[in-house]
């Protein structure tokens, strides 16, 4: 939802932890957890907010949530095991990518920008539990409604 929480909160906390216990483990994900609790009540906020603009497609978030929610539990026992270097690496990659995103998505001609409803098995359901994994491993979303496609 662009607060910031990802580019600006996650390595902030990072810093302060690293310079309080520079040891410690498994700092970048202690950062990212600590980011994604504090927004749960701004996520919970904004999803009823799009809710009531009539801006979230309940069909399509009703079959993607148990596999967003699958490929996240599964992220959580991944980023456990894995050190914090791989952690902010791929936290950087994951930044890096939504910025060229975004960007693309500024600079592309609105024709170009609509996302097809079409979309194989492949992409629906493998591209639901790859996205719950990227969230948990790099604190991209925390809250990601699906949005209705612009009329």
């Amino acid at each position: 939802f662009g607060g910031g929480a990802g580019l600006i909160f996650t390595p902030t906390i990072y810093l302060f932890l690293s310079h309080a216990n520079p040891d410690a483990s498994h700092l970048m994900q202690t950062s990212i957890t600590t980011m994604i609790a504090s927004l749960m009540v701004s996520g919970l906020v904004a999803s009823f907010k799009h809710h009531r603009y009539g801006y979230i497609d309940w069909a399509v978030l009703k079959w993607s949530s148990p596999l967003i929610i699958i490929g996240s539990v599964i992220g959580c026992f991944i980023v456990t095991y894995v050190s914090s270097r791989s952690v902010i690496y791929f936290f950087s990659l994951a930044t890096l990518t939504l910025a060229i995103r975004s960007t693309k998505k500024i600079i592309m001609p609105i024709a170009e920008n609509n996302v097809s409803r079409n979309d194989g098995w492949s992409f629906k359901y493998l591209g639901s539990f790859i996205l719950g994994v990227i969230s948990t491993l790099s604190g991209a979303a925390s809250f990601f409604p699906i949005m209705r496609a612009s009329d």
